[in-house]
């Protein structure tokens, strides 16, 4: 179920939205994972989006208006703020925000923490729309966003002597292991990486479909002598409270667009019944939830010329 975060304000619910959007034909448990959603784009990206939300193709065409009351698309931009000041990242940092959507959450880090933010996403509304909400918060002076394939960006922003970042973000975008593998190369050593994906609460059966438990997720993220400086796991009672809201404003917004073109019915109605399918999965085999890595390096210990600045 694509269940974008309703709660910013309390900073308690972090990637939940975000992780139960983030993996639909996931290759480990087969739930929802939403990238940046797109429009007029090569067929390719276009199939690839519609795949990662678990839609049909046919139905991007309405998923800006599906989201439009939805400005964190998932994310829960204080509880990351909070995490990253926590470890140490402030003024003199840069942090990248992979898939960054309307810039929630790295307009959030850019005004709490005073650093410098790069927002990366395929869609271009919602890179207009990170623009506009960067100049709301006065913090355009501080973030740079980027209309890019996320799959790609990587590998352009690699291209020099060491990675360039401090900080790596992407949420509801690949799973763990993907994840992994694509921001690591992006972080200095001794900064951080933050992901989410879904997991097995408990001890998996050994089959090639079961997800990871948490105690595999942490070797998965630790076996190149990384260290998890935070993580958390959502409940089946806090994943129910987020849907029952965020299913109703959703399924408002579709029958308006319905109400107004007919053709849209087939396809949006396709898309709400997955992703109520997908939500019911996230009460049962599986759970939310998100990590912050430290990238093996440098002592591993707070970034350089690192503040201990704290978010409020």
């Amino acid at each position: 179920m694509i269940l974008p975060q309703i709660l910013p304000q309390t900073g308690g619910w972090g990637g939940m939205g975000a992780t139960l959007r983030s993996h639909a034909n996931h290759p480990k448990c087969g739930h929802a994972r939403c990238p940046s959603k797109a429009n007029h784009m090569p067929p390719s990206l276009n199939r690839s989006i519609a795949d990662s939300i678990d839609a049909p193709v046919e139905a991007l065409r309405w998923i800006d208006e599906v989201f439009a009351d939805l400005a964190a698309l998932g994310s829960s931009p204080r509880l990351v703020a909070r995490w990253l000041a926590d470890a140490g990242i402030g003024t003199r940092h840069a942090v990248l925000d992979l898939g960054c959507g309307k810039g929630a959450v790295a307009v959030e880090v850019a005004a709490r923490l005073a650093c410098r933010v790069v927002g990366v996403d395929a869609f271009k509304p919602f890179v207009q729309s990170a623009a506009t909400l960067a100049a709301a918060r006065n913090v355009s002076h501080l973030c740079q966003f980027q209309k890019a394939d996320a799959r790609r960006y990587p590998i352009a922003a690699r291209h020099g002597p060491t990675p360039r970042f401090d900080a790596v973000l992407m949420v509801g975008l690949f799973d763990l292991e993907d994840a992994a593998a694509v921001l690591r190369p992006l972080v200095r050593p001794g900064g951080l990486y933050l992901i989410d994906d879904c997991v097995s609460p408990g001890r998996s059966p050994p089959t090639d479909d079961a997800p990871l438990t948490r105690s595999e997720a942490r070797l998965l993220l630790e076996e190149r002598g990384d260290r998890i400086e935070r993580e958390t796991m959502w409940t089946p009672s806090q994943v129910l409270r987020v849907e029952s809201v965020l299913a109703d404003q959703i399924a408002r917004r579709v029958r308006a667009i319905i109400r107004r073109e007919p053709a849209a019915r087939v396809p949006l109605t396709e898309f709400l019944k997955r992703q109520r399918a997908s939500a019911s999965d996230l009460v049962g085999a599986v759970r939310p939830a998100m990590w912050l890595v430290r990238k093996r390096g440098s002592g591993s210990g707070r970034p350089a010329n690192a503040t201990r600045k704290r978010a409020v």
